[in-house]
């Protein structure tokens, strides 16, 4: 079975490994400003997002590679996909 590049990648973050090269964060503002939508990290998640990650688990779900941004975006918009279910969480405050 051959896979496309998006399924190697989808694969690969499944399995566990990190995705290289730069994230997107995609979900929904936090935090006053603290994390914006679309920030782009290329050199890893800041130490200082560690707690605000840690207390919203959600926040891991909805950092997607560069080079997947555009499926991420239309997956957070479906409705049923692990990256919607995190934004509608962020988005109304709870927690998962």
């Amino acid at each position: 079975m051959r896979l496309t590049g998006n399924e190697k990648s989808k694969r690969s973050t499944a399995a566990g490994e990190k995705p290289t090269g730069p994230l997107v964060y995609i979900g929904p503002n936090l935090e006053r400003g603290r994390l914006r939508q679309y920030t782009v990290f290329r050199d890893g998640i800041p130490k200082h997002l560690a707690p605000l990650i840690e207390s919203r688990p959600e926040i891991s779900r909805l950092l997607v590679p560069a080079a997947e941004l555009s499926t991420a975006i239309q997956r957070a918009g479906t409705a049923g996909t692990v990256e919607y279910r995190a934004f509608a969480a962020l988005k109304g405050g709870s927690k998962s």
